[in-house]
């Protein structure tokens, strides 16, 4: 869950000089208003949670943006309602979840394989900054307002369409380009 300001995210924070996080974790949003530290990061992939049967409708648990600095997030929204999960209760234990405890890792889990389909088809490991993009450019419409928003971020992560650009890359190069600008420098394409 989301850290209101002043609290810390162990795993973050251990790694962090300030209180922005480590910008390498994707980050739960579950409370109520603005999305607060570390999942207001710039780097963090925020993940909000939708019905599977109905992705156009934002759960009441997950948070809306903008964050404090008026940017959006969450960044995706996944199924987080009714997952099939693993239980605290016994080693061969499991049961249905809810939450944006249970979108996050769905999107984390599509993001390790599709950042291993990159290295397979590519050779190379991408930036983060990279995939992020991939979702982006890819991600499914969600909500009524066309494009991004601070409900939906940039829509319902969709793995298999991320696949694609993925492999469209590999055989037709420049799809995806990882590059970086010097401060005021721009770049056209």
């Amino acid at each position: 869950a989301s850290s209101k300001p002043g609290q810390s995210h162990p795993a973050c924070w251990r790694r962090a000089s300030n209180w922005r996080g480590c910008g390498r974790c994707l980050e739960a949003v579950s409370t109520e208003g603005s999305a607060y530290i570390p999942a207001d990061s710039p780097n963090a992939v925020t993940v909000g949670a939708v019905p599977w049967n109905n992705p156009g409708t934002i759960e009441v648990f997950s948070s809306q943006g903008p964050t404090t600095d008026g940017r959006i997030k969450p960044d995706f929204v996944a199924n987080g309602v009714t997952l099939y999960s693993t239980n605290s209760t016994g080693d061969a234990d499991y049961r249905s979840l809810s939450g944006t405890s249970m979108s996050t890792p769905n999107c984390a889990g599509s993001l390790n394989l599709l950042v291993r389909y990159y290295e397979s088809s590519h050779g190379s490991t991408p930036r983060s900054s990279t995939m992020k993009a991939v979702l982006m450019q890819t991600a499914d419409e969600a909500g009524v307002a066309e494009g991004p928003d601070y409900s939906f971020g940039w829509g319902l992560v969709d793995t298999r369409e991320a696949a694609g650009l993925i492999l469209a890359d590999s055989l037709t190069q420049g799809m995806i380009i990882e590059d970086s600008l010097a401060d005021g420098e721009t770049d056209q394409f």
